[in-house]
């Protein structure tokens, strides 16, 4: 497993928002397609959060709690361990975003977030490419990104 460093603060920022706000998730349910975060955990997280708004129209708030020990029944303990801690690390600005949250800016956020992302795996897939000498493909692949 590869471990990457990043400033998650606008990632975290965005997956409090859907943790906590339904107006939030209510906007990027639709968008979600299970990678849009930097990070597997942040993507897990928003994912139980996509996966509660679609099934109780609502945002999880504390029930993400009972979804993280759900899911820890089937986990490794390094996995669980790790996704244990991320969310700790969640819980300060939990709290404060739940008291007051800006839908529209966090949205905004997102989008920017989410191409972001999605751009850096077009490049290091297209960069993969040019390594194995594909360059056709690798043109490809960015064309198709615009």
């Amino acid at each position: 497993m590869r471990v990457e460093r990043h400033d998650g603060t606008r990632a975290r920022k965005v997956l409090v928002g859907m943790v906590v706000s339904k107006d939030v998730l209510a906007r990027l349910a639709p968008l979600w397609d299970r990678e849009l975060f930097p990070s597997p955990w942040e993507n897990l997280v928003a994912g139980w959060c996509v996966d509660h708004f679609v099934r109780y129209a609502s945002a999880p708030k504390a029930d993400i709690a009972a979804r993280f020990e759900a899911w820890s029944e089937s986990a490794d303990k390094a996995t669980k361990d790790l996704v244990g801690r991320f969310l700790q690390e969640l819980d300060g600005e939990y709290r404060r975003l739940a008291k007051s949250v800006n839908a529209e800016y966090l949205v905004d956020l997102a989008g920017d977030l989410f191409n972001r992302t999605r751009l850096e795996r077009t490049l290091d897939k297209a960069k993969a490419d040019l390594a194995a000498g594909d360059v056709r493909k690798a043109q490809a692949r960015l064309l198709k990104q615009t």
